[in-house]
This record gives C-alpha cells, sequence and structure tokens, in this order.
C-alpha cells in the first residue's frame, strides 16, 4: 500500500512534464479496458527504453479515469507498459508481433492479457510473452521505472 501511495505522489508531480504518447496513424492495436466502472483505468505509460524502463510517455492523462481506452504502438520487438486502476498496479513487458493485436482486461484485481492474428481474424489467446516486472522508485522522471532485465538488454526500436 506504500509504494501505491508513494506511486501516485511521484506520478502526479511529475505527471504535467512526463512526455506525450504519440500513437501512429498505422501501427499495431492495443486496448485496456476496465470490467467494473468501479476500477477505471488511472494511468498508462509506455517506456522508450524496455531494458530498465527508462524514458516514461503517458498514453493517458493522469486523473483521466477510463473504462476503455484503445491506441497504436510503433511496431519493434517488445513494450514495457505501466497502468494503474485504483488499487492496482503493474509493470509489464511483451513480445510484440506486427500481425497481431493486442487487450489488455482488468477487473481492478487481475489483468487479463490476450493476443490474435488481425488478418486471419482468429480467437483471442493468452498472451504467453507477458512478463511482470519489478517496479522501482525513481529519484527523477528520467530514472529507471523498473529492476533492468537482462532479456531486454540491447533491444533498441525498430
Amino acid at each position: 500500500m506504500r509504494l501505491l501511495t508513494f506511486v501516485l505522489v511521484l506520478i502526479s508531480l511529475i505527471g504535467c512534464s512526463v512526455n506525450k504518447y504519440v500513437s501512429p496513424s498505422d501501427g499495431v492495436n492495443v486496448r485496456f479496458k476496465s470490467t467494473t466502472k468501479n476500477e477505471p483505468l488511472q494511468w498508462l505509460f509506455v517506456f522508450e527504453n524496455d531494458y530498465d524502463c527508462k524514458g516514461i510517455q503517458s498514453v493517458q492523462d493522469i486523473g483521466s479515469e477510463v473504462l476503455d481506452l484503445s491506441f497504436k504502438f510503433h511496431p519493434r520487438q517488445f513494450y514495457t507498459i505501466f497502468y494503474g486502476a485504483s488499487e492496482m498496479q503493474g509493470v509489464y513487458t511483451f513480445k510484440v508481433d506486427g500481425a497481431n493485436e493486442y487487450s489488455f482486461t482488468t477487473d481492478g484485481t487481475y489483468v487479463n492479457a490476450l493476443e490474435r492474428k488481425v488478418q486471419s481474424n482468429s480467437n483471442w489467446k493468452p498472451l504467453l510473452s507477458l512478463t511482470k516486472r519489478h517496479l522501482t522508485r525513481p529519484g527523477l522522471q528520467s530514472g529507471s521505472w523498473c529492476k533492468s532485465d537482462e532479456a531486454f538488454k540491447g533491444v533498441k526500436d525498430s
């Protein structure tokens, strides 16, 4: 609970200075959805660097609670997301396939992450490449927001 309070205060303090993520007109489709009105998505960030979660960018403005948010990712090998909904928050990295689209659904306590092929309109399947990351407390906005992970070292944007 202390970590959640700290993160909320830190995010609210730096919220005005966080770079805004610009969704490309053509890219990988991503959707975040809350299944309960009592647990709206309160923030969503992506990172430029997946290794140690540096280069934070805001997809959703802090304080603008939403139940359904769709956007696009620039094509690259991995993406790291940091989201929060009421008492729940998480930092996750997952492998991105440009032929897929992604769906994250939360009820406030659990996240269901799915993927499917866009062209074949296939059934949704569990996103098996999802890796939960350890949230860290950066001293500055430009600091590391998660513990570094060798699996993502040297991974650059395409």
